[in-house]
């Protein structure tokens, strides 16, 4: 609740963010019996950017419900954050990464990103969570879904590095 009421403010910084996403990990965790591990591997340097609120927890659920959520133990997600690879500061991205087996369409994905109304009745988070990051920074930012090597599913949000004051 604290999160969402945040003071009024539309931007939090990541480290507020993934306060959130650890408690509500945390609280996946204990509600299922399937024991999922999480990691966390997060560049400190990312901690002070500001981002949207709620955009890494429907990530996460997403990763949970279609990825390891009937993989017992052997199920993984993990959770980056890294300033851009090309040593200019000029964007941040946040993986929410798993090793689920399941197939998945990522042209479907792409299309209700992209807000195919065909789509319409899925896919109401990550649709959301796209939206607010456009709205909020520009169509060069958002949100993106790719395989990961290995098997599972990548789920990636770039932003631009912007930090208070």
């Amino acid at each position: 609740m604290r999160i969402g009421l945040s003071r009024g403010r539309d931007l939090i910084t990541l480290e507020e963010e993934l306060a959130h996403a650890k408690a509500y990990t945390s609280l996946q965790q204990k509600r299922y019996e399937y024991g999922f591990s999480v990691t966390w591997d997060i560049e400190e340097r990312t901690l002070v950017n500001l981002i949207p609120k709620i955009v890494i927890q429907p990530l996460i659920e997403n990763a949970i419900l279609h990825g390891v959520r009937h993989m017992g133990e052997d199920g993984e997600i993990a959770i980056r954050a890294r300033l851009s690879a090309d040593g200019i500061e000029s964007s941040v991205e946040i993986r929410v990464e798993d090793n689920g087996y399941k197939e998945t369409d990522y042209e479907a994905i792409g299309r209700l990103l992209e807000g195919d109304e065909g789509s319409a009745g899925t896919g109401y988070g990550i649709r959301n969570v796209q939206q607010r990051i456009r709205l909020q920074f520009g169509a060069e930012y958002g949100l993106f879904y790719r395989p990961r090597e290995g098997g599972g599913t990548v789920a990636s949000i770039v932003l631009p590095v912007k930090r208070e004051g």
